[in-house]
């Protein structure tokens, strides 16, 4: 497909420079059902980058695009004719430029704004369960984008760019190859050093038993031995989940031929490890492979250098605790996931965390998961450059053209009903070379749902609830225990935790209670008294309890990316010290996002402050 060809010169080959900008997403459900509506409106400069509705074929909805205080609409028309009008554009700028399947409408077509973005739908027929809504943008972006042109040709629309003219091309220098044949067994792992920097533009594994292998990859490590390489390894999956059967941009599995054009850049040398999987064939049998590997010769300057990383998860999932599909500390961007496994979704989607402990504090929240694959209505197959759903059990979706920046932490998190053998490899580039993550969260006691007019009813002196009293109006009859979860990198999320006592199994269509409020407390001890710093994020009503005293009040905001982090000062007293948060959870712009986020800062040596619960 040529889209994916130009995706590849487009946004693939420099997917490892840094990204500086802030990205904002706008997910639910209803908006514009029976009347004309805004659907974002927002202030600033960035670009527009994708909009996500269903549109089945009885839907009936007009979308209406304005930039920068302008009257009249830069793009209007119906949702699906504007799809199969920007279908049609795919060029080296813009690989594609959206397309419509029927089921539901993609636009990737890039609009940049100075001042303002305000998006408006408008019902014209029936709308169905929906429409659904998921619109994806960045914000103080530098990127430069002509505006499209819209006219009118034999009643429907045409889009076009006014691109200028491509510049004349200098040829590229010959990657420098390394090629070799080589044998495995299960008891002798094959080690590949390729010494200098440089950045490796194509690595391609042949062989007729290709879901045997897993791939291992560490960057800039010692090398203190021909035969080992100790890591630790920034590339850790099996080639099964990390090239799987997809065919993109990014990743071609052509028969006995595994494809992967993820460009890793190295700076003094990188060692790269294959393994047969201990699951796959008998002890002695022996695998014959051939590895080929482009790559430059140099590498790019320290600025734009930062190291390719993809790491493979697998976990058996409960339905209330998301599955944890990466958990990352430093700084870098967000490029994608392959996710297996996890039933046709609607079991809650994809949860994106970042920055819990710095300004750039943010959350991102999709609604049931086919949203995030750009699909609807249980369709299954679109393979574009970046999203593709080849079947229910295996799906990949690609942030090319807009990475998610995070500046010290990054949780990717997928909703899924019970029982679940959930997979997922994530991709990222990050700053340095990682080593596996060792988590130092504050552990919390939990109890909810309660009814949003309980809010304050949790204040200094009353006790923390050990059980909360069921929610009739939300099928929960029964008393509701307490529980303990252990924070993501700062983050408590809460989306499904109401699943605990019903619906861990279909049919709950990720469905999210909202008009309630949950009681989390945590302690910690501190060696002596000390003022500190407490982050706090949220985007619903929360109230922030120190040592049995109110310090911190919000509620709320009802607008685009409506999470907020807050700087609390606070002081811990000499010895046990009791934080008690009370956060409200409510219909918003996030598809009813529930949870906060909590940092503490304090200037103590780490044997002198103890998290415990």
């Amino acid at each position: 497909m040529k889209s994916m060809d130009y995706a590849r010169e487009a946004f693939v080959k420099s997917l490892f420079k840094p990204r500086t900008y802030r990205v904002g997403k706008v997910s639910g459900i209803g908006q514009a059902k029976s009347e004309r509506e805004t659907i974002l409106d927002i202030k600033g400069r960035g670009v527009l980058k994708h909009i996500w509705t269903t549109h089945a074929n009885k839907d009936r909805v007009k979308i209406y695009i304005f930039t920068d205080g302008r009257k009249e609409p830069l793009l209007s028309g119906f949702a699906h004719e504007l799809a199969l009008a920007a279908e049609k554009i795919s060029n080296r700028h813009v690989p594609l430029g959206g397309y419509h399947d029927h089921g539901s409408v993609n636009l990737y077509i890039p609009i940049q704004f100075t001042v303002s973005l305000r998006i408006e739908a408008e019902p014209v027929d029936e709308t169905g369960d929906g429409p659904y809504w998921q619109i994806d943008y960045m914000l103080d972006s530098e990127e430069s984008w002509p505006l499209p042109q819209q006219v009118c040709e034999n009643g429907k629309p045409k889009i076009t760019y006014g691109f200028a003219p491509t510049p004349q091309q200098h040829s590229e220098k010959t990657a420098t190859s390394f090629d070799e044949d080589f044998e495995l067994t299960k008891a002798s792992p094959h080690n590949i050093w390729l010494e200098g920097g440089g950045v490796i533009r194509r690595l391609v594994i042949s062989g007729s038993d290709l879901d045997s292998l897993l791939l291992r990859i560490a960057f800039d490590c010692p090398r203190d031995s021909e035969d080992r390489i100790d890591g630790p390894f920034q590339v850790d999956a099996p080639l099964r989940y990390l090239v799987g059967e997809f065919n993109n941009a990014c990743i071609e599995r052509l028969g006995s031929k595994a494809i992967i054009h993820f460009p890793m850049p190295f700076n003094t040398r990188v060692g790269i490890q294959l393994l047969a999987a201990m699951d796959y064939g008998s002890f002695t049998e022996k695998y014959h492979f051939n590895i080929r590997i482009e790559y430059d010769d140099t590498p790019p300057p320290s600025e734009s250098l930062s190291y390719f990383h993809a790491q493979f998860r697998c976990e058996k999932t409960n339905g209330y605790d998301d599955f944890e599909c990466c958990a990352i500390r430093g700084k870098g961007h967000f490029v994608g996931v392959h996710i297996f496994d996890t039933g046709h979704d609607h079991g809650g989607g994809d949860n994106i965390l970042f920055d819990a402990g710095a300004d750039s504090a943010g959350q991102l929240h999709g609604i049931c998961g086919e949203d995030y694959f750009h699909m609807a209505y249980m369709r299954i197959w679109n393979l574009t450059p970046f999203s593709g759903c080849p079947s229910h059990s295996a799906r990949y979706r690609y942030h090319l053209d807009m990475p998610i920046p995070f500046e010290e932490s990054f949780v990717f998190n997928w909703g899924s009903f019970a029982s679940q053998p959930a997979k997922a490899v994530a991709f990222w580039y990050q700053e340095q070379p990682s080593s596996p993550v060792v988590s130092n969260d504050m552990i919390y006691k939990i109890t909810g749902p309660f009814d949003l007019a309980r809010i304050d009813d949790f204040a200094p002196g009353n006790p923390f609830p050990e059980t909360a009293q069921g929610l009739p109006s939300h099928n929960i009859e029964k008393p509701l225990q307490s529980w303990r979860k252990t924070a993501q990198q700062g983050f408590v999320d809460l989306c499904h935790m109401h699943r605990r006592y019903i619906w861990p199994v279909p049919f709950s269509y990720g469905i999210i209670l909202s008009e309630i409020c949950t009681c989390a407390e945590t302690k910690l001890w501190a060696a002596h008294s000390v003022d500190a710093l407490i982050r706090l994020g949220c985007d619903d009503p929360i109230r922030l309890y120190l040592n049995d005293e109110l310090i911190f009040t919000d509620n709320g905001r009802k607008q685009p990316d409506p999470f907020h982090l807050f700087k609390v000062k606070a002081t811990l007293c000499e010895g046990l010290n009791t934080i008690r948060v009370v956060v409200a959870n409510t219909k918003n712009f996030n598809w009813h996002w529930n949870g906060f986020s909590l940092v503490v800062e304090a200037d103590l040596a780490e044997q002198d402050i103890l998290f415990m619960i």
